[in-house]
């Protein structure tokens, strides 16, 4: 069969336009079905006792769990001395990236801190002390730039302090203190400010 002349790149044409097309359409943002997936893979995880309610379409009436005033995301999610154990897998603490609060002091978790906690760029208040949780502090931990009150303390964390510290610029209190960091403090550690700080209780050749 012959080809209309200009077939082809008419052809061509409707495929670049459909690519740019696409290219426009903004993808899915995160939203409360989101953050309720990642609350139940977190769940089943580490808390299967949790009563949550899985039919629910929403998730903020679950205990522990905070949305904003339009109930379109998750803010804060508290669970202090909730006897939850093990490690958190990625894609479940990491998919709440709307959260300012998160407190999951006072349990039994293991593992590492979960590499993908600094997709969660609103953190304001993070306490995880009192747990079991091992390994360095993630590298993409410190992209958390709105972070106020940090507390890691009572754990098994390991490795240095690092100098990357010192993009948490508004950090106010920083609690360290009863790990197994160990090395050098460094000497340029500049966080303006920052009022609280215990590193006590660790392996650090210099405390300040």
């Amino acid at each position: 069969m012959r080809q209309v002349p200009g077939a082809r790149g008419v052809s061509l044409f409707l495929f670049l336009a459909t690519l740019w097309w696409c290219s426009l359409v903004p993808r899915a943002a995160p939203d409360l079905a989101a953050d309720r997936e990642a609350l139940l893979a977190f769940r089943d995880a580490v808390g299967p006792h949790l009563p949550w309610d899985a039919s629910a379409a929403s998730p903020c009436g679950w205990l522990g769990v905070l949305c904003d005033r339009t109930g379109a995301r998750v803010v804060q999610l508290r669970l202090p001395g909730a006897n939850l154990a093990g490690a958190v897998p990625l894609g479940t603490l990491g998919n709440l990236t709307a959260l300012w609060t998160l407190s999951l002091r006072a349990n039994a978790l293991s593992g590492g801190i979960p590499a993908d906690i600094g997709a969660c760029a609103e953190l304001r208040y993070l306490y995880l002390h009192g747990n079991r949780l091992e390994g360095e502090i993630p590298e993409g931990f410190f992209g958390l730039r709105l972070l106020q009150r940090l507390d890691l303390s009572d754990n098994l964390i390991s490795g240095g302090v690092s100098p990357e510290f010192n993009k948490l610029r508004r950090l106010a209190a920083l609690y360290l203190q009863n790990n197994r960091l160990n090395g050098t403090l460094p000497a340029d550690l500049d966080l303006p400010n920052l009022r609280v700080l215990n590193l006590s209780n660790n392996g650090l050749s210099a405390i300040i």
